[in-house]
């Protein structure tokens, strides 16, 4: 007696193989949906627009032999920053570093550092740690730019200084 249709192996191995193409195409579809990379620059067109400005402010760091030597203390969660310039040079009481994820913009933070007595630049990281990983440091005034592209944990202090 010969077995039905649907008693056969092999009918059911043909089968299997587009149903299981759909429901990974299900999958996939809501994946695409829901989990959507966020864009690390918001407004590209203006951030294209204002590369001039940025590298004026770079080309003047530079003539200016403008550099920062950070450390970071990770007991206490804060960072300080020490400013050498070939001529002197006046900073302004507070500055901001932009902390910046290599892909995940989520996660980038601004520090606000402040000039204590010492003549040093001392700022709270976030509460949260920053990941392990390449991230960018950017410090500066609408005048100047130093930056630093990082791997964290750091050990040592690093220096930032312009890229021209």
């Amino acid at each position: 007696m010969e077995k039905k249709w649907f008693q056969q192996p092999y009918v059911w191995f043909v089968i299997s193989i587009p149903a299981t193409a759909v429901v990974l195409s299900m999958i996939l579809l809501y994946l695409a949906i829901n989990g959507r990379d966020p864009m690390v620059v918001d407004d590209y067109y203006k951030k294209g627009r204002a590369i001039n400005e940025v590298l004026t402010r770079d080309k003047r760091a530079a003539e200016m032999g403008l550099t920062a030597t950070m450390e970071i203390n990770y007991k206490t969660n804060k960072i300080n920053f020490e400013f050498q310039a070939r001529n002197k040079l006046t900073l302004p009481e507070i500055l901001e570093l932009k902390i910046t994820h290599a892909t995940r913009g989520e996660l980038d933070e601004v520090v606000r550092l402040y000039r204590s007595h010492t003549g040093l630049y001392q700022g709270q990281l976030p509460e949260r740690d920053l990941q392990a990983g390449k991230w960018y440091l950017e410090l500066g005034t609408k005048q100047w730019r130093i930056t630093k592209r990082i791997t964290l944990p750091i050990k040592k202090k690093i220096t930032l200084q312009s890229s021209h």
